[in-house]
Parts: structure tokens; C-alpha cells; sequence
């Protein structure tokens, strides 16, 4: 036999073999089991920075108006360390577009007191949020007379909101590039027993490496009770993986698997920037009902983002994913309860 024939012989047994591997996990009776099993809570609605568009992003007013008034299932914030070690929720490294003030927040000494450390939110602030790593803006935030300036509108503390949100499912996105602080934060999580409904993990892709340090040294079952995202560079290794069709020989060792969706307005900002193909062509590829519905089958929930346009809500509502994130929860919740077919949304 000849070697181009052998050659094609084993490549066809791999593409069998691969494809009964990614194919099996879907039909089993109940291929959402392990899903079901680990996200025993719905993830549908998710606020990003608590609901940019209600209240000053990543205060704990804006969080609490977002549970109290919009139907919100979970709640997205991110953090950064301030110069006295303790974990500070806000999107940005400085203070200027969210309080005012050009001081970065490694900066900062909290200290005991952070009600006279920490400073109160800007009435105006604009809402950017970030697709295929550019930064989009949205209509700002603008306070009225019914949001207060008190405690719960200043920049808080992460143990602020474990203590006044126990039992609330939030997303946390690591924004330092540093083991100690992503230490800090796991264990801050461990400290309230909240690893099995906390989210998190970081954008900042070089934090992978303090992820897999500080599991290294723990048990399994200590890992397997943590809900990690995984980051950018983990979304395009498994689209690698499943194009490739070696991903049902690869382990996973993300929980949560965040991706945008290109529709709408991001396929537009696209158009602009790359003319009208080449979006075509990414949408093609990016767009994988097909490869989220195998991670679900893994026990991997699949969170999009971030949708605050109508057109974009409805459309994205329509795919195979667990959860949407938003800017504009009560308008994402009352859409997907007016919508009278039923949706994909798996819990």
C-alpha cells in the first residue's frame, strides 16, 4: 500500500472517530444533564457592570436596583486592586471616566474607612463596552433626581457585595495582570462559599497562567467547585480545536464559555472597518450553534455578549446559549418574555 494511501486511510479513521466523539455527547437522552447538574440556577439575564443603563455602573445600587426591579438572574462586574491590596469593583484601571478624578486605582489607599476613601460616581458616564477588542460606545448613563449620592453610589469593595448579595450569581472579570490578586479574589470567593455561583476569570488573557498556579496546588474537588470563563485565547484554541476536529480529545479546563455573537451592530462596526466580506466570512466561522451545544453537552454554559440594541437582543435570544449580557437588563427581560415561540435558551 502506498504511503498516500495510507496516508488517507488514517486521516478518514480520525475524521470518523472525531466526529463520533464530538457527535455522541448530543445524543444521549439527556445531553444538558451535566449542564443542569453544575448551573442548577437560570443565567439568562445577565447585567453587565450591574446595568450600565439604570445606575452608576458597579455600585451596589445599581446592583440592587438591578435585582429588585429588572429580572435579572445574574450580575457582571469586574475588579482592580487598589495600592493597600484590596479588591476594588470597576471596569476601568483609573477613576477618570466613571468618578472624575485621573488617578488610577493602584493608586488608592482604602484603608478601614471606604465610605471616606472611596468616591462617589460621576452623574454622567458614559458606557463603552468592548467587541472583537474595540471599544464601542452607547448612549450614556445620566442620573436623576431618584438615584441617590450616598454609600451605595460610590466605587465598592468586593466584600461590599458579598456581604449584601449572598446568594446572588455574579460574573467576575479579574482585570490585573497579578497572582497575588487573583488569589486574593479565589479565595475572597472560598471565604463565602459562593465558588459554585461566582463566574469567574479574566479578559486580561495573561492571567491564564495564575489561574493554573493557584489550581495546581489545590484539589480536584476544590477546582471542580469553581465556575472559571474562560478568556480570549481559550475562544479561539477551542475554535481551532473544533474546526480541526480535535477538540473532543482535548480537555477543557474552563467552565464557562463567553463569546460575542455577530450580528446586528457588531457586524455593522465591522462592515465599516473591514468592508462588507470579510465580516461575512467571520460570522461564518465564529457563529457555531453546533460547537456550543457540544460544550453544553461537556458541562460548559455558553454566555454571549454584550447585547443592548433590540434587533440584536431578539436575534441573539434565538441561539443556543445560556445566557445574554446586557447594559439594559428590563429591556432584555421583557423581550425574551414577549417572545411567543420558544427560545434556545437552555435554562
Amino acid at each position: 500500500m502506498s504511503v498516500k494511501k495510507v496516508a488517507l486511510l488514517c486521516l478518514g479513521a480520525y475524521g470518523v472517530v472525531s466526529a463520533v466523539l464530538f457527535f455522541a455527547p448530543l445524543v444521549v437522552s439527556d445531553p444538558m444533564k451535566k449542564l443542569k447538574k453544575k448551573f442548577p440556577y437560570p443565567v439568562t439575564v445577565i447585567a453587565h457592570r450591574g446595568g450600565s443603563s439604570i445606575g452608576p455602573e458597579n455600585t451596589l445600587y445599581t446592583f440592587e436596583k438591578a435585582l429588585k426591579e429588572q429580572h435579572v438572574d445574574m450580575l457582571e462586574m469586574d475588579v482592580h486592586q487598589s495600592k493597600d491590596g484590596k479588591i476594588v469593583v470597576i471596569h476601568d484601571g483609573s477613576l477618570l471616566r466613571t468618578c472624575g478624578s485621573d488617578i488610577k486605582i493602584s493608586d488608592v489607599v482604602v484603608g478601614q474607612s471606604p465610605d471616606e476613601t472611596l468616591p462617589q460616581s460621576l452623574r454622567r458616564i458614559p458606557i463603552f463596552y468592548n467587541a472583537y477588542g474595540r471599544e464601542l460606545l452607547d448612549r450614556p448613563f445620566e442620573a436623576d433626581d431618584g438615584v441617590p449620592v450616598n454609600s451605595s453610589t460610590r466605587v465598592c469593595l468586593l466584600t461590599e457585595v458579598f456581604e449584601r448579595l449572598r446568594g446572588v450569581p455574579l460574573h467576575i472579570d479579574i482585570k490585573e495582570d497579578s497572582y497575588a490578586f487573583v488569589k486574593s479574589v479565589l479565595d475572597l470567593i472560598e471565604t463565602y462559599h459562593r465558588e459554585t455561583i461566582t463566574f469567574v476569570g479574566s479578559s486580561n488573557s495573561r492571567n491564564k497562567k495564575h489561574f493554573k498556579q493557584y489550581f495546581k496546588s489545590c484539589s480536584k474537588e476544590k477546582r471542580d467547585r469553581y465556575r472559571l470563563f474562560g478568556n480570549e485565547a481559550d475562544f479561539w484554541k477551542t475554535h481551532f480545536l473544533y474546526r480541526t476536529g480535535l477538540l473532543p480529545f482535548v480537555s477543557l479546563d474552563y467552565d464557562v464559555f463567553s463569546i460575542p455573537i455577530h450580528i446586528g451592530s457588531m457586524r455593522k462596526e465591522c462592515e465599516n472597518d473591514y468592508g462588507k466580506y470579510l465580516p461575512i466570512l467571520v460570522a461564518g466561522c465564529l457563529t457555531s450553534p453546533l460547537l456550543w451545544r457540544y460544550l453544553q453537552a461537556r458541562g460548559i454554559a455558553v454566555v454571549a455578549f454584550v447585547f443592548n440594541d433590540e434587533t440584536d437582543i431578539r436575534e441573539a435570544a434565538n441561539f443556543p446559549v445560556n445566557g445574554l449580557m446586557t447594559d439594559y437588563p428590563i429591556k432584555l427581560s421583557k423581550i425574551i418574555q414577549s417572545i411567543n415561540h420558544k427560545l434556545n435558551i437552555l435554562n
